[in-house]
């Protein structure tokens, strides 16, 4: 009893630990309780101590006593001593109910284990058996669990699937958040019946999204556009009423707030809740790391650290994470220019947890935001002259799936569009 009382005592503390557990570990009162915990959880995204105790004077007071008692239980274990200890007692009680049947045959006793090991709960061994089957049918459904977003330079060194954390990072100006929404543009797009899709802004309204967007549907800026409507033009008009249709259908949440570390774990494991929910592939965009409250210069390394961990278990659940991360301003030094201030990870700010924990990393680099048109460069022993204008070089600087290396597209920042490069902007110098 004292185990499970430090059970639902530790998730109404801390309520990211509420999917860990499940029904069946609990027996009794404790198992009903259990069940309106996550009833709340659900229905709300929140259960507390409070709120429970006021829905359980409202509709179900015979639970009061029992609640008194969790609510003042101070546990003299951890939460994962406790779990382990009812794992192993669900254990216990799964073999002690199914050999009480009458075993007559070899087949029939075969049968009883095999259902016995499908319901075992492990906590201290790994199934390898089970891991190397997932593996393999990975490998033979790879294509099934990966998101293309039809820019072939993108989609033959980028993998956008399950269990991958992204961050993009690039120098202010760069093209990150017209870059994110044209990757949330075109997978919403293609996948609306698969995904479910959170844009964290810590730093850009609803509506300012959604006027990019728009930009990129109607393939004007958001000044012409509104010039356009102000003026009555009805090709414009007609435009801004099939996007409203188009982004109905989108699997899109936005929420623009402030969010601190405590409340980023509750926010994601809600989304994969819900995305679950509806057998989809939950896609997280944050916008970006530097904007989570609590980032002062004292404490940033650390919350840094707490955050891309957040993002790292978002993914191991099976979501995709994309953190877009800004670049340390001494890039800019003048000892760069040689190098056209091309980025890499050793500019990201606390780069140490940003570059262990994510699984690619891609910088934005546009020489020509900085004055120049043409550069030649290397890459591979391999020299290169590019026509910078209107192209962007996405710089991949840690990939866990595929080869590292640059990938060069056209771009319009102005209105969040990208595509493949005109082959004509890049040319080779010189092989060795």
């Amino acid at each position: 009893m004292e185990v499970y009382k430090s059970l639902l005592n530790s998730i109404l503390k801390d309520n990211t630990k509420i999917s860990l557990l499940f029904e069946d570990i609990f027996e009794g009162i404790l198992r009903e309780l259990f069940i309106i915990v996550k009833k709340l959880y659900y229905q709300d995204n929140l259960v507390t101590f409070y709120t429970l105790e006021h829905y359980l004077v409202n509709n179900a007071n015979k639970y009061l006593a029992v609640f008194n008692s969790i609510q003042n239980y101070s546990s003299s274990i951890t939460f994962q001593e406790a779990y382990t200890i009812a794992i192993k007692e669900y254990n216990k009680r799964v073999f002690k109910d199914l050999f009480k049947k009458d075993v007559s045959s070899d087949i029939e006793l075969y049968e009883l284990v095999s259902e016995a090991l499908y319901k075992f709960r492990r906590v201290d061994t790994f199934n390898l058996d089970e891991y190397v089957d997932k593996a393999i049918h990975n490998l033979i459904c790879e294509d099934n669990s990966k998101y293309p977003i039809g820019i072939k330079e993108i989609d033959n060194c980028i993998d956008i699937s399950p269990d991958r954390f992204i961050t993009i990072g690039g120098a202010s100006g760069s093209g990150k958040t017209a870059f994110t929404i044209f990757l949330i543009d075109r997978l919403c797009s293609l996948y609306e019946d698969s995904i479910d899709v959170l844009f964290l802004s810590l730093e850009m309204s609803e509506e300012r999204i959604i006027n990019r967007l728009l930009s990129l549907y109607a393939e004007e800026t958001t000044r012409v556009i509104r010039k356009k409507l102000k003026s009555g033009d009805e090709h414009m008009l007609n435009k801004v009423l099939d996007f409203k249709n188009k982004i109905k259908k989108y699997p899109l949440e936005i929420l623009y707030t402030e969010l601190d570390i405590h409340k980023i774990d509750v926010v994601l494991q809600t989304h994969i809740n819900k995305a679950k929910s509806k057998n989809r592939t939950p896609i997280l965009f944050l916008d970006h790391f530097g904007e989570v409250v609590g980032l002062d210069e004292y404490s940033s390394k650390t919350n840094t650290d707490k955050i891309t961990m957040a993002m790292k278990n978002y993914v191991k659940k099976g979501g995709i994470g994309f953190g877009l991360t800004q670049l340390r301003k001494d890039l800019k030094d003048k000892r760069n220019k040689e190098t056209y201030y091309k980025p890499s990870n050793s500019y990201i700010m606390n780069s140490q947890s940003v570059e262990a924990r994510s699984d690619i990393i891609l910088h934005l680099w546009r020489p020509e935001q900085d004055g120049f048109e043409d550069i030649v460069y290397e890459e591979n022993n391999t020299m290169y002259s590019v026509d910078c204008r209107n192209s962007i070089c996405i710089v991949n600087d840690k990939n866990r799936d595929n080869e590292k290396g640059d990938i060069w597209l056209n771009c319009d920042i102005s209105i969040n569009k990208f595509d493949s490069i005109d082959k004509k902007k890049i040319r080779v110098i010189e092989a060795q």
